[in-house]
């Protein structure tokens, strides 16, 4: 596979010693921009929940995205102190606890674990506790396969990146063909595996597997060379 692209993507490596060359992938980034919370704006496509708590010092902000992939969905969140010296790319909640245990204090770190809320003591805004990425994370496992797949198929395209931001006002945007590498999906899949996903994927799209037609027995036992006698005798030979 070849790409030609404008941007540069973390598995573009292994164009060096790939064989089919005959397979071009333009990789020519589209956006689409849902707009944010108005009356007017289109929907959304993906699930998504508020994430910006702000307590004294303890700023955290949280982005969600949607990575689509050679046909499947793979949600991440992008977890940030306000000042933006710590971040993180969370492909689950189990990554999102590292986050809140090494960058939070005692009583924050109570707040995001707190099953419901209290004033005074577990502050964190009802978006930003444990239980509501628990939930997140769910509902795509729950929808994980055939509800995104025209989001591939009519923009043809193996790679698109979608991007709720809580703190830009609600911005929702998907691009098509963006950047993985952004994202760090290296995490995923490494670069090998990446070109040989997006390798295989473009082409089934330009080469659609056709559904193989239903066989009779009598037509298949024609096609392996039997006919009416091979498990009898002959007329002719009967006594």
């Amino acid at each position: 596979m070849r790409i030609v692209s404008e941007f540069k993507d973390y598995y573009d490596c292994i164009q060096g010693v790939a064989q089919d060359r005959s397979l071009v992938f333009v990789r020519k980034p589209k956006e689409v921009d849902y707009g944010w919370k108005g009356i007017n704006s289109p929907t959304y496509p993906f699930p998504t929940f508020a994430g910006y708590y702000r307590w004294r010092d303890d700023d955290f902000v949280v982005d969600n995205y949607t990575v689509g992939f050679c046909g499947k969905i793979y949600p991440l969140v992008r977890v940030a102190r306000g000042d933006e010296k710590a971040f993180k790319f969370c492909y689950s909640v189990e990554e999102i606890d590292g986050f809140v245990e090494a960058n939070y204090k005692k009583k924050s770190i109570e707040g995001y674990y707190a099953k419901k809320w209290e004033w005074g003591r577990t502050h964190w805004s009802h978006g930003c506790r444990r239980a509501e990425f628990e939930k997140w994370f769910e509902k795509y496992k729950n929808e994980y396969t055939t509800r995104y797949e025209k989001f591939f198929l009519e923009n043809y395209c193996p790679v698109f990146l979608g991007r709720y931001s809580s703190k830009d006002r609600g911005e929702k945007k998907v691009v098509y063909n963006g950047c993985l590498k952004d994202v760090e999906f290296y995490r995923i899949f490494d670069p090998y595996m990446a070109f040989q996903e997006i390798s295989m994927y473009l082409g089934g799209l330009a080469v659609p597997l056709k559904p193989i037609p239903e066989i009779s027995d009598e037509v298949m036992a024609e096609i392996k060379g039997f006919d009416r006698f091979s498990f009898r005798k002959e007329p002719s030979k009967r006594k």
